[in-house]
């Protein structure tokens, strides 16, 4: 157990995504392409990895949520998103300004998408095949 602690302890940024879901794709997509640092690193909430990190957090996985581990702290739902933003820099940082919005009206916002997801993006069959660069990113 030791060694698995060490290990997670050498990600310093997580992200947390619905491997199966087509938006949670195209975000992830999105985040390679803006992250300049190459900092974040990415986990399908569906791996052994995903499961075992969440329930030492006393976290049961649910694949509707994104999760943001990111200095120490875990974030979900809308707060993971916008600390997501804020990672990427300017212009992205600025929509870290809806964190003045309470958390009940940005994860109200965040249910309504998260829950119409797979009807809305259900028509793409094709995820994106990862670079030999972002593999180095995705842990497994």
């Amino acid at each position: 157990m030791e060694k698995e602690k060490l290990k997670r302890s050498q990600f310093k940024s997580i992200i947390f995504f619905d491997g199966e879901c087509m938006l949670c794709n195209r975000f992830i997509q999105f985040v390679l392409r803006n992250d300049v640092s190459n900092k974040m690193t990415f986990v399908s909430l569906q791996s052994d990895f995903a499961e075992s990190f969440l329930t030492d957090w006393q976290i049961v996985r649910d694949f509707t949520t994104i999760y943001f581990y990111d200095g120490g702290r875990l974030y979900d739902r809308s707060s993971a998103v916008l600390n997501i933003m804020l990672r990427l820099g300017f212009p992205f940082s600025l929509l870290y300004g809806f964190m003045i919005l309470p958390k009940f009206f940005r994860d109200s916002a965040y249910k309504f998408v998260s829950g119409k997801r797979h009807s809305i993006f259900s028509n793409t069959r094709t995820c994106h095949l990862p670079s030999q660069e972002e593999l180095k990113r995705i842990i497994r």
